[in-house]
């Protein structure tokens, strides 16, 4: 893929995202036990709600994943049939031609 944008001299923008499932969003009410060190005594059987996603979460990468699909659809960029990782841009491949 790299040689054929290359030789057609299409643009390539890559990104990798540090923080991708500490910004994800929630789809579902979640619930996690209180961690020891923060329990205040007597509500030691109390649970916290999270507003964001945490690391390690099962839905985290799923929550990810459909956040930034519906964004990069609605930028007007197309999926990869070969790859879902990749998206074009048809007015990108158009002017080559």
């Amino acid at each position: 893929m790299i040689a054929f944008t290359s030789h057609d001299g299409q643009p390539i923008y890559y990104f990798d995202v540090k923080t991708t499932f500490l910004n994800g969003g929630l789809t579902k009410e979640v619930y996690i036990k209180q961690h020891e060190a923060f329990q205040v005594k007597g509500q030691e059987g109390k649970v916290c709600r999270l507003q964001k996603m945490l690391y390690g979460l099962r839905q985290a990468p799923h929550a990810w994943y459909t956040k930034i699909d519906t964004y990069l659809h609605n930028q007007g960029l197309i999926q990869s049939e070969a790859n879902a990782n990749v998206y074009f841009s048809m007015k990108e491949v158009r002017s080559c031609c």
